[in-house]
């Protein structure tokens, strides 16, 4: 059974968050204990939040940029990282690709194609950013 993991960065800290299936907060690993900032509501400071296991994603849902929630593909790239939706990829080819809604692609075109290319296991395949915090890696050269 694949792993169900999903992730979303905390909006004013850019901070990465993570839950399971039932929505408990958890580490990318999905271990059971995470922190992450946030900032306080009348100031910048920030404060660190220690979740446990059984605190639940609900209780920070206003804190989240909700445009950056992506769930984990049930893959891992040639160095072990879970890759989630948002993910951009270096191939062993040298083409670059990010992860949209679980299939590999590129500018939104082609789907098939590209699902096609990524199913044949690219050994090289590794993780370089995400398009939330690395939008300048799709740039055209």
């Amino acid at each position: 059974m694949r792993e169900v993991l999903y992730r979303g960065r905390i909006k004013n800290t850019k901070e990465w968050v993570y839950w399971d299936v039932f929505g408990r907060l958890c580490s990318k690993d999905n271990m059971e204990v995470t922190q992450f900032r946030v900032a306080t509501a009348t100031t910048d400071d920030y404060i660190s939040y220690h979740a446990s296991y059984y605190d639940y994603v609900y209780q920070i849902y206003d804190l989240l940029d909700k445009e950056t929630v992506g769930q984990y593909t049930g893959l891992n790239d040639k160095n072990g990282n879970k890759i989630f939706e948002g993910d951009i990829l270096k191939l062993g080819t040298g083409k670059i690709r990010y992860v949209f809604y679980g299939i590999t692609t590129f500018r939104h075109t082609n789907y098939e194609a590209y699902a096609k290319e990524f199913d044949h296991k690219d050994i090289g395949y590794e993780i370089i950013g995400n398009i939330h915090d690395n939008p300048e890696l799709l740039e055209e050269k």
